[in-house]
Order: C-alpha cells, then structure tokens, then sequence
C-alpha cells in the first residue's frame, strides 16, 4: 500500500492530508482539518502550526487518539 502525506503551508491555514492508493485513485479524508489516518503507520495525526518570535511558523506533528 502506498501512501501519500501533502502538506500545503503557504496561506493563512495549512493544509494536511494523508492520501492512500488503490485502484489506480488516490483517495483522502472528506476533512483535510481533521486529524488524518496512516495506514502504514498506525494511528491518526494532526498538523499544527504556531508563530514563533523569529516571525515565522514552527510546526509540529502529533498522533492522536
């Protein structure tokens, strides 16, 4: 199985999904917000973004629940 993590940082929001194959489609949560599921992996994982003082974004990923 192959998976594939997209990540788009550039607005105002950042957009994480995790997109799995198969049958020649890629397919993905309906809610790029919500945390997403890893098939191989294990578990689901958030993406979050916070300023920090230099003026720039740190970002940290966490499995959830």
């Amino acid at each position: 199985m192959r998976e594939y993590w997209l990540v788009d940082a550039r607005g105002a929001d950042v957009r994480f999904e995790i997109l799995t194959e198969g049958d020649g489609t890629l397919t993905g949560s309906t809610d790029p917000n919500a945390p997403q599921e890893s098939r191989v992996l294990g578990g689901r994982w958030q993406l979050s973004r916070t300023p920090n003082r230099a003026g720039r974004f740190d970002y940290r990923l966490d499995q959830t629940e």
